[in-house]
């Protein structure tokens, strides 16, 4: 008697999953697959992973450089191998660049407060005072017309799309100046020769 033994090819049922993560976070890769004997391997952007030769790859604390398109080739005791795709994107809290810098300007005058700053979806608010500025959230604020009322200390914070605490700017300090004025006229009035008056 003999026995015959039928191996079946490689074929993948489900997974690997795209996703969109924030920097920080951890993200696993995960094949379902059915065939004899198999053997996984998955690669970055076409380049194998060291060691990453089980149903699941797992990614902790992602860095954008780890942005990329990850591989699973799954091969068997058959000669035919099944291979899919899935991407990773890393979304990156948002940092300033540059901060808005100090103001000292005349009344009447414009002051226009700036920011620059990288993140993914980021949104601003700026604050003066620590109160929030309403309809501030431009990565500019334009004062126009400045009087003494608007002297005081202005800041903004950046938000991103990733659950993390918001970038808040360097505090910068607005100073208005005031034009002379007289508020006390002399008043004419006689003296005698060689008197002080």
């Amino acid at each position: 008697t003999v026995i015959l033994t039928v191996k079946t090819r490689p074929a993948i049922t489900g997974g690997p999953t795209s996703a969109t993560i924030c920097m920080g976070e951890s993200y696993t890769f995960a094949v379902e697959s059915t065939g004899s004997d198999l053997q996984y391997q998955w690669l970055k952007n076409g380049d194998t992973i060291p060691g990453a030769t089980g149903l699941e790859y797992t990614l902790r604390n992602v860095t954008p450089a780890d942005e990329a398109n990850y591989t699973v080739i799954v091969s068997g005791y058959c000669p035919q191998t099944a291979i899919t795709s899935a991407t990773l994107r890393v979304n990156t809290p948002p940092t300033i660049s540059e901060d808005p810098a100090n103001k000292i300007v005349c009344a009447g005058e414009d002051v226009v407060f700036s920011v620059e700053a990288t993140g993914a979806n980021i949104s601003y608010q700026w604050y003066r005072n620590n109160q929030p500025v309403t309809g501030a959230t431009l990565h500019e604020l334009t004062l126009y017309n400045v009087i003494t009322a608007d002297e005081g200390i202005y800041y903004v914070e950046v938000h991103g799309i990733c659950p993390v605490t918001p970038a808040t700017s360097a505090t910068v300090v607005l100073t208005v100046n005031t034009a002379p004025n007289i508020t006390n006229q002399p008043t004419s009035r006689p003296a005698c020769e060689g008197n002080s008056t």
